[in-house]
């Protein structure tokens, strides 16, 4: 399965107004002519995870220091597998 195919699947998102929770994603999908709606929101990059490790959703984006913390712990991650990875994108300001 190739990451068009999975973002027809079942999406969790942690918000719908996360950049990296739901906004690459849906830009991604938008220039492959897709139209991605979200199935669970789940409100933390690592319920999403956790959601797709339990097989509540077929697939999730995840920012990269996120994905890269939840390496390290029993998080699920050793459950799922990467598929794809979108481009570039502006984030959050850390305060």
């Amino acid at each position: 399965m190739d990451h068009l195919d999975a973002l027809q699947q079942r999406f969790a998102c942690n918000d719908v107004l996360s950049q990296s929770g739901f906004g690459a994603a849906w830009m991604m999908a938008q220039d492959s002519g897709i139209n991605l709606i979200p199935h669970l929101s789940t409100g933390a990059h690592a319920e999403s995870l956790k959601a797709v490790a339990q097989g509540a959703a077929d697939c999730a984006t995840l920012d990269a220091q996120t994905w890269w913390m939840l390496q390290s712990e029993d998080s699920g991650a050793d459950q799922v597998r990467v598929i794809g990875r979108t481009g570039h994108s502006p984030c959050m300001t850390f305060i």
